[in-house]
């Protein structure tokens, strides 16, 4: 990485961190936010003469547009978002990394495993800006990586269209359930299993124990799941005046199981 990229990737998470303060140049021309200076004169001007902040990003441009925003005001160096799936962009970025022609300033994935591969290429490396030691610690690592934060807000939505307000109940017996899911995160290849021979908890067994094993492994893999299919189990009938008579409880049972 070129030290144009890692400056401007800890400006970018530096404008962010920094929202709310106003910006100032120091007497040298570089550039400070927040009172802490995150990148020298001549990385400042070299980064401004090159024009342009490339963004590769896996979150919503609606989470990322005020952050890059935020930069460009600080900073006067227009910014370029391209959205794509967390897939996507790994295969996109390595592949352009390893033809040298990956014109990227910043690189992010939704998959640790991912972003620690590109870590692992050399296509992400941390950054310290000239302040860094200033910066709370609560920001960064020891070695120049930064931490960011999203919280996503969920809203439960009752369509009254449907459902008169006179119809919902005054008290729920539970509270409504709900579950997060990232669109980045959709799978890039689905296998299916038959048998002719084997039973479903024996191909279950299989793909649970063996395939499943095996495909997370390989590099650039970051999840494998199980779906449909039958697992072992084992149905148990008690005598309780027997169990009672011998002392012994359900959860000794269990346990022994």
């Amino acid at each position: 990485m070129s030290s144009i990229f890692a400056l401007r990737v800890a400006a970018l998470f530096c404008a962010f961190a920094f929202a709310a303060i106003p910006s100032a140049a120091p007497a040298d021309g570089g550039l400070v936010l927040g009172g802490v200076e995150i990148a020298d004169a001549g990385t400042y001007a070299a980064a401004k003469k090159e024009g342009k902040l490339l963004l590769y990003s896996t979150f919503s441009t609606n989470e990322m547009q005020p952050i890059a925003a935020k930069f460009q005001s600080e900073t006067g160096i227009p910014v370029e978002l391209i959205r794509l799936p967390t897939a996507q962009m790994f295969d996109r970025a390595t592949s352009e990394f390893a033809a040298h022609r990956l014109p990227a300033d910043y690189v992010d994935t939704t998959d640790i495993t991912l972003t620690q591969q590109l870590a692992d290429r050399g296509i992400l490396t941390g950054y310290k800006v000239p302040d860094f030691n200033r910066l709370d610690p609560v920001l960064h690592d020891g070695n120049g990586r930064w931490y960011g934060l999203l919280r996503t807000v969920i809203a439960i939505g009752i369509n009254t269209g449907v459902v008169k307000p006179a119809d919902l109940p005054a008290n729920l017996p539970s509270n409504p359930t709900y579950r997060k899911v990232n669109p980045a995160d959709a799978p890039i290849l689905i296998l299916a299993l038959t048998s002719q021979t084997l039973t479903r908890a024996q191909l279950y067994d299989a793909a649970s124990n063996v395939l499943q094993q095996r495909l997370s492994q390989l590099g650039g893999v970051g999840q494998v799941i199980i779906g449909g299919g039958a697992s072992p189990a084992v149905r148990v009938e008690l005598n309780p005046m027997a169990l009672f008579k011998y002392g012994v409880g359900l959860e000794d049972v269990r346990a022994a199981l």
